[in-house]
């Protein structure tokens, strides 16, 4: 919105038509399009940019929206991605190591597969025993209320 002193006249320099109120005159917020000139541009600067800044955040706020979505969509895909980069990662030293001493790739992978499935698979089965040898006494410790040992 334009304010300029009316000194006696409907008129503003630039030729547009002003209203005056009191001594000032302001031009319309919205005046009428015709044939040469739009809605858009008969709009007041103030509306046209609330009107793009409210567009840019309705864009904004569905483009979230819509990634959010299909990140849970594709949430198991996702994290087995992540888990075999994650793998790759690790295993990337092994493989490089057994590659050193020049053997094929496809050896140098099955040994670092090999490492994995030690480094998985004993440590499993050694607490696999401590677990089935405490399984037994499960019953007596819910038949005594559950007590810890050495509680009491």
């Amino acid at each position: 919105m334009r304010v300029t002193v009316a000194l006696g006249s409907d008129k503003a320099c630039t030729g547009q038509r002003h209203r005056v109120h009191g001594g000032v005159s302001t031009t319309d917020l919205a005046e009428k399009p015709t044939k040469t000139r739009g809605v858009w541009e008969s709009l007041s600067w103030s509306l046209r940019y609330g009107a793009v800044a409210s567009g840019c955040v309705l864009l904004i706020a569905a483009v979230l929206y819509l990634v959010i979505r299909l990140a849970v969509l594709v949430a198991p895909l996702t994290l087995a991605i992540i888990v075999a980069l994650l793998l790759a990662a690790l295993l990337d030293p092994v493989a490089a190591a057994v590659r050193r001493l020049h053997v094929p790739d496809s050896v140098a992978a099955l040994a670092a597969i090999g490492v994995l499935l030690a480094v998985v698979v004993v440590p499993t089965a050694l607490l696999w025993q401590v677990t089935a040898e405490q399984a037994s006494d499960l019953p007596q410790q819910l038949a005594q209320g559950g007590t810890a040992p050495g509680s009491g």
